[in-house]
């Protein structure tokens, strides 16, 4: 995970969160996640939509 975190410029809780906000593709297989290079970097190159939560 900490790859991950270092490709994207991020902290481990940032990436979780990507990771359950369905902003990363990745697969969860019991507890742990499973992130496909290829599929992170084609996310990467077509330039993801990141959703961006309401807080107020």
């Amino acid at each position: 995970m900490q790859d991950v975190a270092d490709i994207l410029g991020m902290t481990k809780p940032g990436v979780y969160k990507w990771l359950k906000e369905g902003v990363i593709p990745a697969y969860k297989i019991g507890s742990t996640w499973l992130i496909l290079r290829d599929e992170l970097k084609e996310t990467l190159r077509a330039g993801a939509d990141v959703k961006q939560s309401e807080e107020t």
